[in-house]
């Protein structure tokens, strides 16, 4: 079994779509890709200042484990 993180930044947009996503950490190279293609399918709750949606820039840690 293996198992690892990839921290995924993504920058998400008013509507809570995720409009960039890109892995800035990952304990095994392998993991970077489906963690990124994964998290662009999310759909999020918008970030609000003073009641308006707003883009934000957020870290997402997605986890993994294969057992063999």
């Amino acid at each position: 079994g293996v198992s690892g993180a990839v921290v995924v930044v993504l920058v998400i947009d008013e509507a809570g779509k995720v409009m960039a996503a890109e892995a800035s950490k990952a304990s095994h190279d392998e993991f970077r890709e489906p963690a990124v293609l994964a998290v662009r399918e999310w759909t999020f709750v918008p970030a609000k200042v003073a009641g308006k949606a707003v883009r934000a820039r957020v870290n997402i840690p997605v986890t993994f484990s294969l057992e063999g």
